[in-house]
């Protein structure tokens, strides 16, 4: 999984979807800022993402496999 939606962050963070947007929405127009794009629309880099959280992308990617197999 390169990049990260909503429901990501919502497993995550454990926030509600509308703040989830809008941290997609404030991460994408940092990266705007300084000239980088993000190439998918409600989407959000993996790895700028748990840079800017302080988060450890593998851990991310073991709580949200965990939270999907819960929902099965």
């Amino acid at each position: 999984m390169q990049f990260y939606g909503a429901e990501e962050l919502i497993i995550i963070l454990g926030v509600s979807k509308s703040h989830a947007y809008k941290i997609i929405k404030d991460l994408v127009s940092d990266l705007a800022k300084i000239g980088k794009l993000s190439p998918k629309p409600g989407k959000i880099q993996k790895l700028y993402f748990c840079e800017r959280f302080m988060l450890d992308p593998k851990e991310c990617d073991k709580i949200i496999q965990k939270q999907k197999k819960e929902a099965v």
